[in-house]
């Protein structure tokens, strides 16, 4: 009778043990499931706002043949806060390691063309309305690559947030193929990070130094 009664408990702790165990593996299945589908939104919600990037890219081009200097600052620089944007979400699902490497990367190559329209669509509108401002390409790579990059990301985001509108920075990841493979050569980028600064190449620089060659350039007002 004794062991039977002990069997019984036995038994029963065991299938409790049993049913906690799937429950939270049902639990966690399902956590991990909703998880995914937000992560989906999110990956196509990004996509879309791209494609959006791309569609005012072509806008503000259009504008470019009215002269219509006005609207196109309104709009050039409303993009490129949305631009930034874009910028710091890739930034999160990298450290997260939410996305798929392959999604990533897909991500990653809509953001860094978007990033080289405006670039060169910053160059052209310097010249047609008398915009005055500077413009920077930052070629970086992984730490394990470039001990200097996530410092030098410090010293340009200084630099930023001084400036505001004066100064157009584009970060580029160096180890992509495609256009940064063609700028890379343009600019002879051989070593990480390299900055280029209206055009001339740098290696890593202070926010002191970064400062003292937009000022040796430029008339801006805050360098005297």
């Amino acid at each position: 009778m004794r062991k039977n009664l002990l069997f019984s408990r036995y038994a029963i702790a065991g299938f409790v043990v049993f049913m906690v165990f799937v429950t939270a593996f049902m639990l966690g299945t399902y956590m991990e499931g909703v998880r995914n589908e937000s992560l989906r939104v999110n990956i196509e919600e990004q996509r879309n706002e791209l494609n959006d990037l791309l569609l005012q890219y072509q806008y503000i081009s259009e504008l470019e043949k009215q002269q219509n200097c006005e609207a196109l600052a309104v709009i050039f620089h409303e993009s490129l806060e949305q631009l930034d944007t874009q910028s710091q979400r890739l930034q999160g699902y990298e450290e997260q390691r939410k996305l798929e490497n392959s999604d990533y990367k897909r991500l990653r190559k809509a953001y860094t063309v978007s990033q080289v329209n405006y670039w060169l669509l910053a160059k052209r509108l310097k010249d047609l309305c008398g915009m005055q401002y500077s413009d920077i390409l930052y070629f970086f790579s992984s730490p394990k690559n470039c001990a200097d990059c996530e410092n030098q990301g410090i010293h340009l985001d200084y630099v930023k947030k001084r400036l505001g509108d004066e100064v157009l920075i584009f970060a580029l990841d160096g180890s992509e193929e495609g256009i940064i493979a063609l700028l890379k050569a343009n600019y002879e980028v051989e070593r990480f990070p390299t900055l280029v600064i209206d055009d001339v190449p740098y290696n890593y620089s202070t926010n002191e130094e970064i400062i003292e060659i937009l000022c040796a350039e430029n008339d801006y007002g805050w360098c005297a």
